[in-house]
């Protein structure tokens, strides 16, 4: 599945921008000189008819200043939702807090009332509450769809480690979507910190009159960021011919990326060995009465404490054979045959290659396994 990249857009020029440079979602609003306001109905319906397929989600905000809402101002915002809802807009984008810096709840319920079942997104006064675990939890209870939020850092680069925690307290129940400060350069290392498959930027660029304006070649180079296939990064072991220290990416597959690293130094033949952290790993025990095979996944948070395997070849490919132990969070160990894992945190190896050494693999029936061929 691909990352993908939400383009806040100010206004209908910045909306086609986006949608030239490929974004499948936009935050629609105006005024970004005040960090956005409720945009123009008119802009709204005309982005709805000239890009149906574009998925659109609109910021409803008043005013400029804090996100203290007075009754009147709820009903208006109500009204508003109900108005955006009709001109076309595939989901809201909101946020109340009180005068003390937590959720407003009985606000909120109001709006996500009006919001009649669409996608809601909490949007940055998430970064203001005095404290944001308490705060993502009213917010899953209110059934938002995601939060948008920098982390409460000024740049969302600087805030990507309670993204992380965020994203681990709740579980799966709630989105989490950095944003503030994204570029092409920075924008996959977020997403690999954060454990994100969401990212929000203006992808903005100076205009001819200095305003910053979306730029479809900026929304365009951080979708290509953002969905790179690159997976690991490595280094020569000096004076040692064949041998390698390669540290692979965050969220990436194991048996992909390390396949994929063969592939690129023709390693046909080898050993591999290390550690690092994941958080959803296979194993595959082979019963050896049916010898049938039975996979086992675990979806949690394990350290590796060792990996070790071989590289073989079949039908002139890498054949990656790999054993994991693997430490739970209540300390004990499981291990065995690891089918494949997703890195969540880091994972380190060594590799090394046998060159002009074959080793192939046949199927044996006796075990059921596939054994060495020389």
């Amino acid at each position: 599945m691909k990352n993908l990249l939400e383009v806040c857009c100010g206004n209908l020029d910045s909306v086609r921008a986006a949608v030239e440079g490929g974004a499948p979602r936009v935050e629609l609003c105006r005024a970004l000189e005040l960090d956005g306001l409720t945009p123009d109905w008119e802009d709204l319906r005309e982005a709805r008819r000239l890009f149906p397929q574009l998925t659109i989600h609109v910021l409803i905000r008043p005013r400029a200043g804090d996100f203290c809402y007075t009754p009147r101002e709820v009903e208006a915002m109500s009204g508003d939702i109900e108005a955006a809802l009709d001109c076309g807009a595939d989901g809201i984008v909101i946020g109340c807090l009180t005068p003390s810096g937590d959720v407003d709840v009985p606000a909120m319920r109001v709006l996500m009332e009006a919001a009649d079942g669409r996608p809601v997104t909490f949007h940055r006064a998430f970064d203001l509450c005095r404290e944001p675990f308490s705060a993502l939890e009213d917010i899953i209870g209110l059934g938002c769809r995601r939060i948008l939020t920098s982390g409460q850092a000024p740049t969302v680069a600087e805030g990507t480690e309670l993204i992380r925690e965020l994203r681990h307290r709740a579980g799966g129940r709630i989105g989490l979507l950095p944003g503030c400060g994204v570029t092409p350069e920075n924008a996959r290392r977020i997403l690999q910190l954060t454990a994100c498959d969401e990212i929000h930027a203006s992808a903005s660029a100076a205009g001819p009159d200095g305003r910053k304006v979306t730029s479809a070649r900026s929304v365009s180079a951080i979708i290509q960021a953002i969905n790179s296939t690159v997976m690991y990064t490595f280094t020569p072991v000096k004076d040692q011919a064949g041998k390698f220290v390669l540290s692979l990416d965050n969220r990436v597959s194991i048996v992909e990326a390390i396949t994929a690293f063969c592939l690129e130094k023709g390693i046909l033949a080898g050993e591999i060995t290390g550690l690092g952290a994941v958080n959803l790993a296979t194993f595959r025990f082979l019963d050896p009465v049916t010898l049938k095979y039975v996979d086992k996944t675990f979806e949690e948070q394990m350290e590796i404490t060792n990996l070790t395997g071989n590289i073989s070849q079949k039908d002139g490919k890498p054949y990656l054979h790999l054993h994991i132990t693997a430490s739970r969070s209540d300390y004990s160990c499981i291990g065995g045959h690891l089918l494949d894992a997703r890195i969540n945190g880091a994972c380190e190896l060594f590799v090394t290659s046998f060159p002009g050494t074959f080793v192939g693999r046949r199927p044996d029936p006796e075990t059921g396994v596939n054994l060495y061929s020389f």
